[in-house]
């Protein structure tokens, strides 16, 4: 069992240089394991001792554990992105009825305006014409 303790502190030190820090590389990290186990005990043709296959599946179920807490983790945050885009869709629909009644208004004061720039040209223009 020393052994075993032995080659998961080497093997967390490999793993950090090679950067396999992300979850989702936990099922190459238990076949790095695996594979560093079967050097180290040499197994092939010998019996698993019964400290070492207890201390494998203590380790497999511990990597399985992980990539659910993953998903779980995963899922959550996808769902509270989808309620955040939503409200975004919201947002913008939102922002496109204000901008095109914005659009609306300001076309009928344009009008407006532009209305009652020709009254007062054609006012100026009497006036002129008065005082010629």
């Amino acid at each position: 069992m020393h052994d075993v303790v032995f080659m998961l502190c080497s093997l967390s030190g490999v793993r950090e240089a090679q950067g396999w820090a992300d979850p989702l590389d936990a099922s190459r990290e238990a076949f790095f394991l695996l594979d560093a186990m079967s050097r180290r005990f040499r197994w092939s043709r010998v019996a698993m001792s019964e400290n070492v296959q207890t201390a494998m599946f203590e380790i497999l179920k511990k990597i399985q554990a992980d990539i659910a807490s993953f998903r779980t983790d995963v899922n959550e945050r996808f769902t509270r992105v989808e309620a955040r885009f939503e409200g975004l869709d919201e947002l913008v629909r939102k922002q496109r009825r204000d901008t095109a009644g914005l659009l609306v208004m300001a076309k009928a004061v344009t009008g407006d305006f532009a209305e009652q720039v020709a009254a007062i040209e054609e006012r100026v223009a009497a006036l002129e014409a008065r005082g010629r």
